[in-house]
């Protein structure tokens, strides 16, 4: 089979294309004619700088998007989603005070629950100074609550409509007058109770006072 052939953009001569190279818009030349090497040196360089350019916009508008889905994930997980301040769950607060209370037992201080400055201890772990309270949210059906839910910013209505709940705290919920159905639930018996005891200390409270104990390191490094 005879080598491809092509007519060189400067001599016009049809010639084999493996002694040529391209000149740019679909043209080829023979390599030995002045500024032919040239011109492919400098449409290389222009197609390594297009790669790089197109790379790092696709880099950039990566970026965006993870940022963006961070966002979402902050605003869905970690704060209110009316006001939107930072708050925490119920049980994002039940760990903060696990630890709080494990960083007191290893501190040995204010460990007694009927000593009265038992309560300033555990604030003073949570940081939270005088008059400062913790922003906590709870979840609520938007079933019932459908007027409510149409006052929030449309991403949110959508991301209500998604999970079919809405996450807000007290004070949004008070503001746009949410109503929640709680079930009537049966007090759990001392066996119960019990048995979440001991759950705790085999399985939770090791993590638990591991926590504590690094923040506590953490804090006497810093002192």
């Amino acid at each position: 089979m005879p080598p491809p052939v092509v007519q060189c953009d400067v001599c016009k001569q049809m010639v084999n294309k493996a002694q040529t190279c391209s000149t740019g818009n679909g043209k080829r030349a023979c390599k030995i004619h002045d500024g032919v090497l040239q011109k492919k040196e400098e449409l290389l360089a222009l197609e390594k700088k297009s790669k790089e350019r197109l790379r790092k916009q696709q880099e950039a508008k990566q970026k965006e998007i993870l940022n963006r889905q961070e966002e979402v994930r902050d605003y869905a997980q970690n704060r209110c989603w009316a006001c939107k301040r930072k708050a925490l769950t119920k049980q994002q607060l039940a760990v903060k005070m696990l630890v709080a209370n494990e960083k007191l037992e290893i501190k040995k201080v204010g460990t007694n629950l009927l000593d009265p400055s038992y309560g300033t201890h555990l604030r003073n772990e949570l940081g939270l100074g005088d008059g400062d309270k913790l922003l906590v949210t709870d979840i609520y059906p938007i079933k019932g609550n459908e007027k409510a839910v149409a006052k929030l910013p449309l991403m949110t209505q959508n991301l209500c409509r998604c999970v079919q709940v809405v996450s807000l705290c007290q004070d949004c919920r008070d503001n746009l007058q949410i109503s929640a159905t709680t079930p009537d639930l049966e007090l759990p018996s001392f066996e119960d109770l019990a048995k979440v005891g001991a759950f705790y200390e085999v399985f939770l409270r090791p993590e638990i006072r591991e926590e504590a104990m690094k923040q506590v390191v953490a804090e006497t490094q810093r002192n």
